[in-house]
């Protein structure tokens, strides 16, 4: 992480966990500096080393129960202002809950983080088995830390000014999102070859002899949970933006 970054852990099971942000190898080294972040089923704490800097019992910031959904929680750390963040779902500003500011006297010791160690259930050695938990825990690692909300929309170039924070123009896209925007930015259900095509795609929905209606009944009756509440028609595409072809899946 070399200072910064974002780590992840999704988890499908109520497990309590530890992590720790460290400039040592060993997560035993007494002469470690370590920035801990430990979520159990009454707590959530923030620190670095033996101090707690913000801790909370809300239960909507700690431990979330089990209900057979994956819940994520983050921790990020961004070394140009010593700044440690916690967030429970998407990893965004937004998301937020603890927002702590560490010692400028340890900013060597921050820019020299670059190790991750992890206790589950308070078990340091849990991850050496994964086999209880390797269904229920997902860990992502980013090298960029959480400064502020990414930008939701894309708007055409000539419709952007800096004074749009929500959105960015198709340029300032990453590659591979650029090519899928330029791939679907001007593609309509209704075209020239099939003009009544979400007319058609309806009245099969609708009416007991249709294909779509046949279908989804089928379906409902296979692979619907209890939960569930609709059903998903996949269909294929041809993109050929940037000078070839290649199928594009929407549901």
């Amino acid at each position: 992480m070399s200072g910064q970054g974002t780590v992840e852990i999704m988890l499908q099971k109520s497990i309590s966990f530890e992590l720790q942000l460290s400039n040592k190898e060993d997560p035993n080294d007494p002469t470690a500096y370590k920035i801990f972040l430990s979520v159990d089923e009454t707590e959530a704490k923030i620190g670095s080393n033996n101090d707690v800097l913000d801790s909370s019992k809300l239960t909507h910031h700690i431990l979330q129960l089990d209900n057979d959904k994956w819940h994520t929680y983050w921790l990020s750390l961004f070394k140009d202002t010593r700044n440690v963040k916690y967030g429970i779902g998407e990893v965004r500003e937004a998301f937020t809950i603890f927002n702590v500011f560490l010692n400028e006297s340890d900013i060597n010791a921050i820019k020299q983080v670059s190790y991750l160690h992890v206790k589950m259930n308070k078990n340091d050695s849990m991850l050496m088995d994964l086999r209880q938990i390797q269904n229920d825990v997902r860990f992502f690692i980013g090298k960029e830390p959480i400064v502020s909300d990414p930008a939701i929309f894309v708007v055409p170039q000539d419709q952007y000014s800096l004074e749009i924070h929500s959105a960015i123009p198709p340029s300032k896209l990453e590659r591979p999102c650029r090519d899928l925007y330029d791939s679907i930015i001007n593609f309509r259900l209704n075209n020239d070859d099939f003009p009544d095509f979400v007319q058609a795609i309806e009245y099969s929905i609708k009416n007991p002899k249709g294909w779509c209606y046949k279908k989804t009944r089928r379906k409902s009756k296979s692979i619907r949970s209890a939960e569930s509440n609709g059903d998903v028609f996949t269909y294929y595409i041809w993109s050929t933006a940037r000078n070839f072809s290649r199928p594009c899946v929407c549901h």
